[in-house]
């Protein structure tokens, strides 16, 4: 009895809030904002430096950035371990019977 007591509490003014936050009223019209021209257009179309955080001139930042750098791990090694067991399973399925 209860635990059904406690679900009405939370169940019963859960409608009320869901409904409460989608209606606006019926006159209601969007404010028209307008927006520097700058921010319409990229300020720079082209290409993207490579190296982007040292932009910011935070040491810390760069420092941060080139130990994360030094320290991930390479994924060659596991693209060419992947193309192995490939090329094994290949070759099994070469061996094997064909209906």
């Amino acid at each position: 009895m209860r635990m059904k007591l406690s679900l009405a509490i939370v169940a019963l003014p859960l409608p009320l809030l869901v409904a409460g936050c989608t209606t606006v009223g019926p006159d209601y019209q969007a404010p028209e904002v307008a927006a520097a021209s700058g921010w319409l257009e990229p300020a720079n179309a082209g290409t993207v430096d490579p190296a982007w955080w040292s932009q910011f001139g935070d040491p810390l930042l760069v420092s941060l950035v080139e130990r994360a750098l030094a320290a991930s791990p390479d994924l060659a090694p596991d693209l060419a371990e992947a193309e192995a067991r490939l090329a094994v399973q290949i070759g099994r399925a070469s061996c094997r019977e064909r209906v």
